[in-house]
C-alpha cells in the first residue's frame, strides 16, 4: 500500500517486459497422444499416490520423476506424495535436481544459465549409481546462499519409492533412464510467474524489482528446454483446469491391462482408470445411475447378430453369458467418449457391458458395429476375462466383422490396415466414369486438368505418415446414359 502497487504498475508497463517474457506453451497437438481424466475436486495427490501403489506392485525400488517449468509446484507435489506414501508404510525419499546446480557465484561469474549451469559430472555419477542400484549421496540447494551441500546418503536397496523433481528431469538422459513413472505439471504462466518472484522475496530477501527480473530470466532460460520434452511424460497434470492426462499407450500392470475397452479404431486404447472416470463423469452429468442408461434388448438386431455369431463359431458359453446379461438388464448404452464399449464394474461389484452411443461415432452406431462391440466385450466379462486379453477379444471381433462383409478379401485387407493403429484414408478414383464424360474427359486429361482422376495422388502416400492409405477404384458393371434412357454394359 505504500508505493508497492505503483511500482508494480510501473514495472509491468515497462517496454522490456513484453520482449523478455514469451508465452511458451505446450503445443496443443501434444495432447492428442493423451487421454483426459477430469477431476472436478482437483485432489490429484491422493489419486497419483494410488496410481504409484498400483504401478509398483511386485516392483523393487520404484522411481518417480516430476518435471515442469520453474515455480510450477514440483517440490510441493513431491512432498505431498512423500507424505501420503510414507503414511501407507512405504520408505520414500525425494531428490531435488536443483542440488546439481553449480554454486550461484560460479554461475554468475561465468555467465552460466539453463543447462550450462548444471554440474553434469555429478549428475552422471549419482544417477549412474542409481541405475545400478548402488548407494550415492545427493546434493541439496540452499537458496539463501546459492550454495549446494551434500544430503543424507541414499541406499536404493532400503527404499520403496524415490521421487526426483526438477526443471530438467526429462531433459537429462542419466535421470530419465531411471524413471518408472514420469509426471509433468502444466501450470498456468501467471501462477508460475507470481509464485517465483514471491518466493524470491520471501526466501532470499530480494527486492521486488530483482525478484521480478529473476523470474523473467528463469522463465526465459528454462522454459524452452523443459517444454520440448513434455511429451515424454506418462501423466500430465493441469492443476488449474482440474485435469489429469494419461498417455494413451501407457498401461497399468496386472489384470487392469487385460482389456479396458473396445477402442475407437485409429486411436490408442485408453487405460482402465480413464475409462472408469469417463463412465462416472457421464453418469454425474446426466444425473443417472448405470441402471438408468438405455438398455440393449434381446430382440434387437445387434443382440441377435452377436448371439448368432457366438453360437455358430463355438463360443456357446459366451453366448449363454451374453444372453443372461441382456435379460438381466446388464447391457446398456450411453454417450461415452474415447471408446466404443467397455466392461464396467459398479460399486456393488456387478459387471455391466456398456456401449457408446455418442453421436460423433455415427459410423459405429449400426447394428453390425454394436454387435461387434458385444462380441468383443463378452470376452472381458468374468470368468472369460482371465483367459481373454484384449488381443484375443479383438481377434474374435474381427472374425465377426469379416463374416459380415460380402467380399472377404476386401475385409481382410482393411483389417490388416487397421492393425497399424493409424486412421485409414481412402483415395477414391473416378476413372470408372470416364466413358460418360466422353471427349471432354480426354481433352481435360491431355491438358492435365483431370490429373486426380488418373491416380496421381496415390503417389503421395509416403507423405501421409500419420495414416494408413488405401487406393480404391470402383468399377461398375453398368453405367447410365440418361439422354438415351438406357443402361449400357
Amino acid at each position: 500500500k505504500t508505493g508497492l502497487e505503483e511500482r508494480k504498475e510501473h514495472f509491468f508497463a515497462h517496454r522490456h517486459l513484453k520482449v523478455a517474457v514469451p508465452r511458451h506453451r505446450i503445443h496443443p497437438l501434444l495432447y492428442e497422444n493423451y487421454y483426459q481424466v477430469r477431476k472436478e475436486d482437483a485432489a490429484f495427490e491422493a489419486d497419483i499416490a494410488k496410481f504409484i501403489q498400483r504401478r509398483r506392485s511386485g516392483h523393487g525400488l520404484f522411481v518417480v520423476g516430476i518435471a515442469a517449468e520453474s515455480s510450477a509446484g514440483k517440490t510441493t507435489l513431491a512432498e505431498q506424495l512423500r507424505a501420503i506414501l510414507s503414511a501407507q508404510g512405504l520408505r520414500v525419499r525425494t531428490v531435488e535436481l536443483d542440488g546439481y546446480l553449480k554454486p550461484r557465484a560460479i554461475r554468475k561469474s561465468q555467465g552460466l544459465s539453463g543447462l550450462d549451469g548444471i554440474d553434469m559430472a555429478k549428475v552422471t555419477g549419482d544417477f549412474g549409481a542409481l541405475r545400478e542400484r548402488r548407494p550415492f549421496i545427493p546434493f541439496r540447494y540452499v537458496p539463501a546462499t546459492g550454495e549446494v551441500a551434500p544430503d543424507a546418503a541414499i541406499e536404493p536397496a532400503e527404499l520403496d519409492v524415490l521421487i526426483i523433481e526438477g526443471n530438467y528431469t526429462f531433459v537429462l538422459k542419466d535421470v530419465l533412464d531411471n524413471l518408472d513413472l514420469r509426471i509433468y505439471l502444466d501450470e498456468d504462466f501467471r501462477t508460475r510467474f507470481y509464485t517465483h518472484y514471491q518466493r524470491d522475496m520471501r526466501e532470499r530477501g530480494y527486492t521486488f524489482e530483482t525478484s521480478i527480473w529473476n523470474a523473467i530470466l528463469s522463465h526465459h532460460d528454462t522454459t524452452p528446454h523443459v517444454i520440448q520434452h513434455a511429451g515424454k511424460a506418462d501423466v500430465i497434470i493441469k492443476r488449474q483446469d482440474g485435469q489429469i492426462w494419461f498417455r494413451k499407450d501407457f498401461q497399468l500392470s496386472g489384470s487392469e491391462t487385460s482389456d479396458p475397452s473396445r477402442p475407437v479404431p485409429g486411436y490408442a486404447m485408453p487405460i482402465r482408470p480413464a475409462v472408469n472416470d469417463e463412465v462416472e463423469r457421464r453418469l454425474r452429468t446426466m444425473n443417472k445411475t448405470v441402471d438408468q442408461l438405455d438398455a440393449i434388448r434381446l430382440d434387437s438386431n445387434e443382440a441377435q447378430l452377436a448371439l448368432a455369431f457366438l453360437r455358430n463359431h463355438g463360443y456357446e458359453r459366451m453366448a449363454e453369458k451374453l444372453q443372461a446379461m441382456i435379460e438381466a438388464g446388464l447391457v446398456r448404452a450411453g454417450p461415452f467418449q474415447g471408446f466404443l464399449a467397455t466392461v464396467y464394474t459398479a460399486a456393488d461389484g456387478v459387471e455391466y457391458i456398456l456401449l457408446s452411443n455418442f453421436s460423433n461415432y455415427s459410423y459405429y452406431l449400426t447394428a453390425t458395429q454394436k454387435a461387434a462391440s458385444l462380441v468383443h466385450e463378452i470376452g472381458a466379462v468374468s470368468p472369460f476375462s482371465q483367459t481373454n486379453p484384449h488381443a484375443v477379444n479383438e481377434k474374435r471381433e474381427q472374425e465377426f466383422l469379416i463374416g459380415q462383409v460380402g467380399d472377404r478379401d476386401l475385409a481382410k485387407a482393411l483389417l490388416r490396415l487397421k492393425t497399424r493403429g493409424k486412421p485409414i484414408v481412402a483415395d477414391l478414383s473416378l476413372e470408372a466414369f470416364l466413358p460418360m464424360l466422353k471427349g471432354r474427359a480426354q481433352l481435360a486429361l491431355a491438358k492435365g486438368g483431370l490429373g486426380f482422376l488418373t491416380g496421381e495422388t496415390w503417389g503421395a502416400y509416403y507423405q501421409l505418415k500419420r495414416f494408413a492409405a488405401v487406393a480404391v477404384m470402383p468399377l461398375y458393371e453398368h453405367y447410365a446414359k440418361p439422354e438415351a434412357g438406357i443402361y449400357e454394359k
